[in-house]
């Protein structure tokens, strides 16, 4: 199956573990070295006084593309940031959040 990075950010990411929503895809994190996915970012709530919080998630923890969205595993203890995200070629990290592969 072949799939678009338009057709990807138009589908809803959905958590398997409690069927919540968590958004759209707004990025996807490529290897350079053999152009494989290594995962996606999905914009998080915007907070106060911080621009929004992306959650990073490994291409791993993505179980299903279906039409109208896409069904990720994700336990709520992995929302922690308790490792480091990839980075981005200027050494910034891609995102606020990630979620660690198991």
């Amino acid at each position: 199956m072949d799939i678009t990075y338009n057709e990807l950010r138009s589908k809803e990411v959905i958590n398997v573990t409690d069927g919540r929503r968590l958004g759209r895809i707004c990025d996807i994190v490529i290897s350079s070295e053999n152009c494989v996915i290594k995962g996606i970012v999905v914009p998080q709530e915007r907070k106060v006084f911080r621009s929004k919080d992306d959650l990073y998630i490994p291409w791993t923890q993505v179980k299903r593309i279906g039409d109208d969205c896409i069904l990720v595993y994700v336990t709520s203890k992995q929302f922690e940031c308790n490792s480091t995200p990839p980075k981005n070629p200027k050494g910034k990290h891609f995102c606020d959040y990630i979620i660690d592969e198991d």
